[in-house]
C-alpha cells in the first residue's frame, strides 16, 4: 500500500483482514517510519481479534518470527 491511512481507515481494515485471515499467521513488514506505527497499531488490533500477527520493520525479523511461530529452526 502507499500513503498513510487514518486511525479510523486502519481499524476498518484490520477488521476486514481479521475477518479474512482467522487461522492463518500474517506477518507484515513495514520498513517506513512514517507508517509503522499505525501499522503496529493495526497489528494489534488484528491480533485482538484472534488472528496471529505481528509487525516488523524487515523481512528478516518477520522471517525469523514466522519460523519461530512455525517451529522450524
Amino acid at each position: 500500500m502507499t500513503g498513510i491511512l487514518t486511525m479510523n481507515e486502519t481499524f476498518i481494515l484490520s477488521k476486514e483482514i481479521a475477518k479474512l485471515h482467522q487461522g492463518n499467521i500474517i506477518a507484515l513488514v513495514d520498513p517506513k517510519e512514517e507508517t509503522y506505527s499505525q501499522n503496529a497499531f493495526g497489528g494489534t488490533d488484528v491480533a485482538n481479534r484472534g488472528v496471529i500477527t505481528q509487525v516488523f520493520k524487515n523481512e528478516k525479523e518477520a522471517e525469523e518470527w514466522l519460523n519461530e511461530i512455525l517451529g522450524k529452526s
